[in-house]
């Protein structure tokens, strides 16, 4: 996410669920809109807005946000946009753009009224990443991006935002903004300006919520379970240790006072076919899978600690292309190895630091990165061109922050610790970040390199020109070996095929299918699959949710040797209709290789087993 507001508003007791505080009247914006009246799906928004002094003058909505590496274009989510002067006449309006429209009498504007929908029912294709986007479920459930709904008057984003927002009164709205008052059926939020209120998600459910006290910061978590699979408690009572381990990890207090986790569960699968969250500064939102915490457990908690630094970067170390954020025409920093891959590799180092997995899984975690990161995404595009141009040339490396940005950090971290003999690891780095520029100082992107070289040590910007200005592999043999842990490249292997075939999405049902037969395997000629064939079980493993299907077929391999009798169950088209058939085989082993190969050393040198403790135990870095 972009700067971090740090809000001296706040100077406040943080309630259950908010802030509440006595504000003086605003001269800005005033936002209203009524949850219990839905029409076609759609909210009405009205907007009073601030004096403007020009005869002309815009209104936007965002084109792409912090922290989301696509373009959305909320503005095609608005109709009926109209514009009235202070004597309520309407005035000329003319959209100019997907996200822009002009309004002419300026100087005379008043009052501005549209209806906005929301994005989680989109089109299938064209829908915006459910944690990022808003859901209008009259009566039940509404997830208030307030990027996706409000917009600003251009050169006007400075002003306070004063919310007001009605509601069912059986439904309670969750929120890191600050609360003016709240009523059983009406609640008043402020924000300082619209930075500040697009970073501050709200959702409104039947009250689920558990709260506990971490160090300096209140931490809430509500959460939205269609089928009540997952409870508040649970989510809390799995991640009270994460938070209590990442403050530590960042010495003990941390940069926030307040945390929000909203979490959105669904039914069945989302409409962008994916799951994951959204950070901001000081909440995240979720969008998952409505299973038990038996099921989603771990992988909410990885989610959680990953969001949950990003409090630290790019909050309180970011670049000027993030401090200064456009709207419209975003530019991209050079440093989403930082903002996204050092987070990342924090999230995990923080819970093998802390106990909350062990040292073989979080070594587990990092080769399956590395290995993500060589066979999913291109290895010869230099990490930071990929990083400036996310959003247009290289879109579709983008997923490589999570898997070679995180062992960007690894690197570093190790390169450090072996330089200081154990006493000066990345940790201390961000800290050191945080000291030199904070929430309200920016770095120059082409800066940053040599500023953690005077930091560090002056060798440490070479291992940025070779690595990330360039595309020389990661030098993952020498600095594990600093820390004791062997790595090989590849070795010969074997396993249990499914097939050798590439897996399309459809989204009218929700299930993956056989998108080409064209590198197939004997096995997939065997069962006798067909393009188009949509899974829908193996064995008794089901196949249907798309974001449990990696899972699911790694545990049907698990139990699975050459020559067991295989069941898959198919959805084929016949005609109009699909048709449940049986497919019958043999589990059949192919010859493979497993890549990037890491095992800790059993007996490690008094200087690799130093390392190594500073590495994975050493909590203050």
């Amino acid at each position: 996410m972009n700067r971090s507001v740090l809000l001296l508003l706040f100077l406040c007791v943080f309630s259950a669920y908010g802030t509440i505080a006595k504000t003086a009247e605003p001269v800005g914006y005033k936002v209203s809109f009524d949850l219990n009246h839905l029409v076609e799906d759609r909210l009405t928004i009205t907007m009073e807005t601030p004096q403007v002094h020009t005869d002309e003058i815009e209104f936007q909505m965002p084109k792409i946000v912090p922290g989301t590496y696509g373009i959305s274009d909320f503005g095609r989510f608005v109709s009926s946009f109209s514009a009235l002067d202070t004597n309520g006449q309407p005035l000329p309006v003319k959209q100019i753009g997907t996200n822009r429209w002009g309004i002419s009498g300026a100087q005379g504007l008043g009052t501005l009224s549209y209806q906005i929908d929301d994005t989680f029912d989109g089109e299938p294709g064209k829908t915006v990443f459910e944690p990022g986007g808003s859901n209008f479920q009259a009566d039940t459930n509404f997830v208030l991006n307030l990027f996706a709904m409000v917009g600003y008057l251009e050169g006007i984003e400075d002003r306070p935002f004063e919310l007001t927002i009605a509601h069912p009164s059986e439904l309670y709205g969750v929120t890191a903004l600050e609360v003016v008052d709240r009523s059983a059926d009406r609640d008043r939020f402020m924000a300082s300006d619209y930075f500040t209120m697009h970073d501050s998600p709200i959702m409104y459910s039947a009250p689920d919520t558990a709260s506990v006290q971490v160090a300096n910061a209140r931490i809430e978590v509500m959460v939205y379970s269609p089928n009540g699979q997952l409870n508040a408690r649970e989510v809390m009572d799995r991640n009270k240790d994460l938070f209590a381990a990442a403050a530590e990890y960042l010495g003990g207090t941390l940069p926030v006072d307040r945390y929000a986790q909203l979490i959105y569960l669904w039914d069945g699968p989302t409409n962008s076919g994916g799951m994951g969250a959204l950070e901001h500064s000081y909440s995240t939102v979720f969008s998952l899978p409505d299973l038990p915490d038996s099921v989603m457990g771990q992988e909410i908690q990885d989610v959680t600690a990953h969001e949950f630094f990003h409090i630290v970067t790019p909050l309180t170390i970011h670049s000027e292309e993030i401090h200064d954020y456009n709207w419209i025409e975003p530019q991209m920093s050079e440093h989403l190895w930082l903002y996204e891959g050092v987070t990342e590799y924090s999230a995990h180092h923080m819970q093998v630091k802390a106990g909350l997995i062990s040292e073989q899984e979080f070594l587990e975690t990092m080769q399956e990165k590395m290995t993500q990161s060589t066979t999913a995404y291109d290895d010869q595009v230099p990490f930071t061109t990929m990083s400036a141009h996310c959003l247009d040339v290289y879109a579709g490396e983008y997923g490589n922050v999570y898997q070679k940005g995180a062992l960007i950090g690894m690197a570093l971290d190790l390169q450090l610790l072996h330089w200081s003999e154990g006493a000066y690891g990345l940790q201390s780095l961000i800290k050191d970040l945080q000291d030199r520029y904070g929430a309200e100082k920016a770095f120059k992107d082409e800066e940053l390199f040599d500023a953690i070289a005077e930091l560090t040590y002056p060798e440490i910007r070479e291992f940025f020109t070779r690595h990330l200005e360039s595309y020389e592999a990661l030098p993952f043999e020498e600095v594990l070996n600093y820390a004791g842990v062997s790595y090989q490249a590849s070795v010969p292997s074997t396993t249990i095929t499914f097939g050798k075939i590439p897996l399309g999405y459809n989204p009218n049902t929700g299930r993956l299918f056989i998108a080409s037969l064209d590198d197939a395997n004997d096995f997939a000629a065997n069962m006798g699959y067909q393009v188009g064939d949509e899974f829908i079980s193996i064995n008794e493993f089901d196949l249907t949710n798309v974001q449990m299907v990696g899972s699911q077929i790694d545990a049907w391999r698990a139990s699975t040797s050459e020559g067991d009798k295989v069941k898959i169950v198919v959805a084929r088209k016949s005609g109009e209709e699909f048709e449940n058939v049986v497919l019958k085989g043999k589990a059949m082993e192919v010859e493979t290789s497993d890549d990037h190969v890491v095992q800790f050393v059993t007996e490690p040198t008094p200087e690799q087993q130093r390392i190594r403790d500073h590495w994975l135990k050493d909590k203050k870095g």
